[in-house]
């Protein structure tokens, strides 16, 4: 029986072996997570606000053309007029209102005068011939208006105080005075008016050499961003100017007056007029560069130009005396001459010179949109030779040529007033207030 039992205690034992779970094999080793690489800081720039608020960059929108409207303030260099036109002095004076006489004062001339401020315009058309604006081509032309200095003298009623004409007598080479009123005798007066246009018109080819600088929108350097253009064309100048004298004398007394070689008692009145007329103009060709600098919406530019050619000086004399004998009733007759315009000066006459135009610009712009800029700046012009009409007035006169002549049978003495054709420069400067459209 025992060797039985055994069997079974050996088989019983097998069984509880095999149903026992096996026992749990060691986990794999599990590897150490990846380390990963921190990302790398990129610094954050910051853009710093544009300028008074702007929202606009002057250099950052593309255009192929422009208009600019220009208001312009300006002012030129006075009106010459070197030589006395009118004196005046003390009844009772065996000379009186003759020059170096005690108690003569000039009343009109031996002074420039101011033509004061004026008014124009200009304008500017441009346009780029690719979208990298690197060649293109300009037009602009200005005008100012005509503006005039009027300066006169007259009597009251009963011809006080006196005027007079004061001249150089051309056989004699003395002072002398023609009367233009006189207490009791002559009333009257003289005016003397001086004018001044100037205007102009250019055309330019314009290159860009140089640029440099960022957009604000990338801001990277505080110095904002800047171009250099280079220009060639031609240019052209117009300035006109004269000198007008009027003198208006009426006969009430005693005392007579002479026309045409006969004597003028009253009512009569007398008419003299003397005119001087200038006329210059420029042609020629011109280089220059222009220096754009732009700072988000604000924009300032440098112009410089240098026009170089001929000056075509054109100077016209007029000289007229009219008498009308009875006022109202007669008709006016005229004849040639007056006291500083007689037939020894009366004319046209003209010369060509070699000059040259040099102008400098700087204007500040503001970007307010896209398309529409609006600017400020000051310009100044200088021209090298001109005619001008109240330096080529001669005072040295002989009488015996005019229409006023008191001795008709007196012979011809010296051909005075003489031609006479001085030259001098001439300038122009002022602000301007500009209007740009861009598209």
């Amino acid at each position: 029986m025992r060797p039985g039992l055994c069997a079974w205690l050996l088989l019983i034992g097998t069984a509880a072996l095999r149903a026992q779970p096996a026992p749990p094999t060691s986990p794999p080793p599990i590897a150490p997570p990846a380390v990963l690489a921190a990302p790398e800081l990129v610094p954050v720039v910051e853009t710093p606000p544009l300028p008074f608020g702007a929202t606009h960059e002057a250099l950052a929108y593309p255009y192929l053309g422009w208009l600019k409207m220009e208001a312009l303030l300006w002012w030129v260099k006075d009106g010459p007029l070197p030589e006395p036109l009118l004196t005046t002095g003390p009844v009772g004076e065996p000379d009186v209102a003759v020059l170096g006489t005690p108690g003569t004062r000039i009343v009109i001339g031996a002074e420039d005068q101011d033509y004061g401020t004026f008014f124009g315009g200009r304008w500017t058309w441009g346009t780029w011939f690719d979208p990298s604006r690197k060649c293109g081509l300009e037009v602009r032309g200005f005008t100012l208006e005509r503006r005039a200095v009027l300066l006169n003298a007259e009597s009251d009623a009963t011809g006080s105080p006196i005027l007079a004409r004061p001249f150089i007598d051309a056989t004699t080479g003395q002072e002398r005075r023609a009367f233009v009123t006189f207490p009791n005798d002559f009333v009257g007066g003289l005016g003397v008016t001086l004018s001044d246009h100037l205007w102009g018109i250019e055309t330019n080819l314009l290159v860009n050499v140089l640029a440099g600088g960022v957009p604000r929108q990338a801001r990277q350097c505080p110095w904002g961003e800047w171009r250099l253009g280079l220009l060639a064309g031609v240019r052209y100048l117009d300035l006109c100017e004269d000198l007008t004298i009027q003198q208006v004398t009426r006969l009430i007394g005693a005392r007579v007056a002479n026309f045409g070689g006969t004597v003028v008692t009253r009512p009569s009145i007398l008419f003299l007029s003397d005119g001087f007329a200038a006329r210059n103009q420029f042609y020629g060709g011109q280089v220059g560069g222009q220096l754009e600098w732009a700072h988000g919406a604000l924009a300032v530019e440098l112009l410089g130009k240098l026009a170089i050619g001929g000056c075509h000086e054109t100077l016209k004399i007029t000289g007229a005396t009219g008498l009308d004998r009875f006022p109202g009733f007669t008709s006016l007759q005229t004849l040639e001459g007056a006291l500083l315009a007689s037939p020894t000066n009366i004319g046209r006459q003209g010369t060509e010179r070699f000059c040259f135009v040099p102008e400098l610009g700087a204007t500040v712009g503001w970007q307010c949109s896209s398309h529409v800029r609006l600017s400020a700046g000051y310009s100044f012009m200088y021209w090298s030779r001109v005619v001008r009409p109240g330096d080529q007035m001669d005072r040295t006169v002989d009488l015996s040529r005019l229409p006023i002549n008191p001795n008709p049978n007196a012979p011809l003495g010296p051909e005075r007033p003489a031609r006479r054709f001085v030259e001098s420069d001439y300038w122009a400067q002022g602000l301007h207030f500009g209007f740009e459209v861009r598209y």
